[in-house]
């Protein structure tokens, strides 16, 4: 039979923290089940399971396939009505999760296959089953995101112009152990209010020409790490501060400029530091 089930969602988490949701057993159990024995490894164990229905778990099925944030493949089985379609030897069905990086969402796709003839109750039950615990999930990390305090909460960054970037660089890798890439350097971190969570300020060198820092007629420029910088920019407008440009958004933060009164322009920074933690990792 070749019907398979395929579901969607986008959750608020990078791919690397997404992946636990799904490989971590204590993580797992905050959104599918009440006890999950995990062993994110070829051959290890994926066994899910439900107080509710002592029928409905997964023991003795195993992990298939796995690749750290992006795929994983799973054996599957149901509970006791649909023993005989799908928790017999050799009829196990398969559960694929692709995880696709979308900045600082990840979508999740939940891919059900391996249905023998006769599974369309099954199929349905599944469908509805899987569109439930993915739901959960979304609502899982959306309960538990943090709201960041408004206002500066760190140094971001330091820019400056050069006459030969690249030479300046090349100076600064062998006196001073910088290794600089075509964005310069970042210095990694730990944040003092968690230090399980990683940061980083960035160090660029810019062409002498560089139109970046203007209005500012200075040769530098200063960033700083922000949280709430919708809510900030509104702050700031209201009180009458002068603001350079529109605020952009990439993958790795939103950015916002402001001018200060003697005329320095100001970057300001709220991060998503997730991306970098891949980015460094890799």
């Amino acid at each position: 039979m070749n019907k398979i089930i395929n579901v969607s969602i986008d959750v608020n988490l990078s791919a690397k923290k997404t992946f636990e949701m799904f490989v971590n057993s204590e993580e797992t159990e905050k959104w599918l089940c009440e006890k999950a024995i995990i062993e994110p490894k070829v051959g290890g164990k994926y066994e899910i399971y439900s107080d509710s229905d002592k029928d409905d778990n997964t023991q003795g099925c195993k992990v298939l396939a796995i690749d750290k944030r992006k795929y994983l493949s799973i054996e599957w089985k149901g509970p006791k009505q649909f023993a005989e379609l799908m928790n017999v030897e050799n009829e196990i069905t398969q559960v694929s999760i692709l995880f696709h990086a979308k900045g600082r969402f990840t979508q999740v796709t939940v891919i059900h296959s391996g249905w023998k003839s006769g599974a369309e109750e099954a199929i349905t039950y599944f469908q509805k089953a899987w569109e439930g615990a993915l739901s959960k999930l979304q609502s899982t990390v959306t309960l538990n995101e943090e709201v960041a305090p408004m206002g500066v909460t760190g140094l971001g960054g330091t820019f400056f112009k050069s006459k030969d970037p690249e030479k300046l660089k090349a100076w600064y890798d062998e006196h001073l152990g910088f290794k600089t890439d075509k964005y310069g350097h970042a210095f990694r971190w730990v944040q003092w209010q968690d230090t399980q969570k990683s940061a980083s300020t960035q160090w660029s060198v810019m062409p002498e020409d560089t139109k970046y820092f203007s209005p500012s007629d200075k040769p530098y420029m200063l960033n700083y790490r922000v949280g709430n910088l919708v809510k900030l920019l509104k702050k700031l407008k209201d009180d009458g501060v002068q603001i350079a440009g529109e605020m952009e958004e990439y993958d790795y933060g939103k950015f916002a400029w402001v001018v200060d009164p003697e005329g320095n322009k100001i970057e300001l920074w709220e991060p998503v530091d997730e991306v970098f933690d891949e980015y460094y990792e890799d």
